[in-house]
């Protein structure tokens, strides 16, 4: 086992920095918090090193010092000062003078540390240090010496105080919030000037119960966290908002930050601040009616472009009546069907509450019954089947899908069975890998025909599509096995 050393200091941090210090320089290492309780270890087991701060409650260390240099047994353990706060060259002699034999200033260096203090273990593990005090003063001269560096230390910190106190009395009383503090009983015991924000004075407030101030419904808030903070016997911090009535009536909007002030276990009263958050209150409700008006205007933009779509597919349904050559009357149709696709986005988006994004599952539940009744398709000979997870899109991707579908859809509806024949269009919407949405059309029919190219369109059906998929930045995939299959995923 190496050498051992006591370490005093009342601050546990440096006590267990000094430890994993030396312990990481192969000595052995005992701790104690002032120097009364280091007298004790001395008594109970030998010592080759004491390292010792100077002010510490109970027995400071120029007593601790002084007490081992009188001990017959002890006086020949070097003892090494280590402080942060008797740093005037008169405390280094004081110290000296007492027998210390080294006086060494916080903070230092770990490793220069080390490099100071062994020396002085190597030296007394040889027997060549004599630990004696430096200047052979009397024993009066020394306690007179010791007074005086207390009684400056203490003036030191009585200027200290005093000066900490001006900076927080300075804070408290210039901060733009309402400081105060709450005895036992809820009683305001102090405050601060900050109180005109509310329209009262200190003295206005002072002695009276804190719920004096509030509206009714905020008195039982504020009675409610009081009452809890009070049978919690650790510190309870809390924030919650409150109206106070102010001395002209008004009522004002206050966001209470509040903790518990405790000693020991005995609940003394609450410290806190209030802030004014009247104006932004306001500013959230103003924030929050124009959002609502601006969601009324959405609503019914949406409603009036559906509205107005619809008046142009009912038009060219008037018109197409008039027409007697067939291909013409399928153009119109065709055209209604596209502008019917773009109606129900609006549709979609008038009718939900979120005006930025469409359920597209849902588009195509609704998609699929109006193309169906537009087609005239026969429910009983041509089956559609709808396989979709539940999947947001925004306007500028629900457009080019909608039409999208409504190509391949009715493409299939058209063309994929020919004569009556019976068939099944299936719809599925998935969610792909990396935030992508994969929408595919399959139908059962007769196919493409070979010597059609999707990629090189010759109708305006095939080139809406491969534009679309462009404009979404998606990837096309044709099946043409046991019918026709499309997936597009963006």
């Amino acid at each position: 086992m190496g050498m051992k050393v006591l370490i005093v200091d009342d601050k546990k941090d440096t006590r267990y920095l000094l430890e994993v210090l030396l312990k990481g320089s192969g000595y052995e290492v005992i701790s104690a918090g002032d120097g009364e309780e280091a007298l004790e270890k001395l008594q109970e087991s030998d010592f080759d090193l004491i390292i010792s701060d100077i002010l510490m409650p109970v027995m400071d260390g120029y007593q601790l010092c002084h007490a081992v240099k009188m001990d017959a047994r002890l006086k020949k353990i070097p003892f090494v000062f280590y402080t942060a706060t008797y740093i005037d060259p008169k405390d280094k002699e004081l110290a000296l003078d007492m027998g210390a034999d080294l006086y060494i200033q916080k903070p230092l260096d770990p490793g220069k540390f080390i490099q100071i203090i062994r020396p002085v273990i190597e030296e007394s593990k040889q027997g060549k240090l004599v630990s004696k005090p430096k200047k052979q003063k009397e024993e009066g001269d020394i306690l007179k010496l010791y007074n005086e560096r207390l009684v400056k230390k203490l003036e030191k910190k009585m200027l200290d105080l005093e000066a900490s106190e001006e900076r927080f009395r300075k804070l408290y009383e210039n901060v733009n919030d309402v400081v105060f503090s709450l005895d036992k009983q809820g009683l305001f015991t102090t405050v601060n000037s900050r109180t005109e924000l509310f329209g009262y004075k200190p003295k206005d407030l002072l002695g009276k119960h804190f719920t004096e101030i509030l509206t009714p419904a905020s008195k039982k808030i504020g009675e409610e966290h009081f009452r809890k903070a009070k049978k919690t016997k650790s510190d309870t911090r809390s924030q919650y908002d409150v109206e106070i009535v102010n001395p002209d009536g008004s009522i004002s909007i206050g966001e209470v930050s509040i903790s518990s002030i405790f000693k020991g276990n005995q609940f003394e009263g609450r410290f806190g601040i209030i802030r004014d958050i009247t104006e932004r209150k306001k500013a959230e409700q103003q924030i929050k009616k124009d959002l609502e008006t601006k969601n009324v205007l959405l609503k019914e933009i949406h409603h009036r472009v559906k509205n107005n779509l619809q008046i142009i597919i009912s038009l060219m349904r008037l018109q197409s009546q008039f027409q007697k050559d067939m291909q013409t009357r399928e153009i119109f149709k065709e055209t209604q069907s596209r502008i019917l696709s773009i109606a129900l986005i609006h549709e979609s988006l008038y009718k939900t509450e979120d005006f930025a994004r469409i359920d597209l599952g849902d588009y195509i539940q609704k998609f699929c019954t109006h193309i169906f009744h537009l087609h005239q398709v026969d429910s009983s000979k041509i089956k559609v089947t709808i396989d979709a997870e539940k999947i947001y899109v925004d306007i500028t991707q629900g457009i080019p899908c909608s039409l999208i579908l409504n190509e391949l859809v009715s493409n299939a509806v058209k063309h994929a069975f020919p004569g009556n024949k019976k068939g099944v269009i299936a719809i599925e919407l998935r969610k792909a890998k990396g935030d992508k949405v994969s929408l595919s059309v399959k139908d059962n029919g007769v196919g493409l025909p070979e010597e059609i190219d999707f990629c090189k369109p010759n109708t305006l059906g095939l080139q809406l599509i491969n534009d679309l998929s462009e404009q979404l930045g998606a990837d096309l995939k044709i099946q043409r096995k046991e019918g026709l299959k499309v997936t597009f995923t963006f």
